[in-house]
């Protein structure tokens, strides 16, 4: 990592949108390499970001999965998505650019596209549903005063 002198790197964590095992092992390798470097004068490793779902929006496709008969999200069980309290979100960007491209990418991983999504829903929602990306900044530890919409800015 330190040849590659990254200016942003975006992982996961614990507390980010998934309970998914090997993506929580991979985000805290990741999380201890990048703090081997920050903050060391030198050039790179400015801002460490973990992708992250708003808590009002795992609310909200909760009560569809309800209302559909499906099981609602619960942040204890494997695999299972977890919301980031709003206020904590640092990050929002807009993809609607590349959403297309993204929910087509998601098809090549049908079974979890399809354990995670309504199957009633319609096209036009699938793609919306990939339509922005939202993080948290884990370092440094001052947060922005602001929403960012990129993980570049005031870099």
């Amino acid at each position: 990592m330190k040849g590659s002198l990254p200016c942003s790197t975006l992982t996961t964590a614990r507390t980010s949108a998934g309970n998914h095992p090997d993506h929580i092992r991979i985000g805290e390798a990741a999380t201890a390499a990048f703090l081997r470097f920050a903050g060391d004068g030198g050039p790179g490793f400015r801002r460490l970001v973990y992708g992250g779902i708003r808590q009002s929006v795992i609310d909200r496709w909760n009560q569809r999965r309800v209302k559909a008969g499906l099981t609602a999200w619960d942040p204890d069980t494997v695999y299972h998505l977890r919301g980031v309290p709003d206020e904590r979100i640092d990050i929002d960007i807009d993809t609607t650019g590349v959403a297309l491209l993204v929910r087509q990418a998601m098809q090549e991983h049908r079974t979890q596209w399809n354990d995670m999504n309504n199957p009633e829903a319609t096209e036009e929602q699938r793609v919306k549903s990939v339509s922005r990306e939202t993080q948290v900044i884990a370092w440094p530890p001052v947060r922005p005063g602001r929403v960012l919409t990129d993980v570049f800015d005031d870099l």
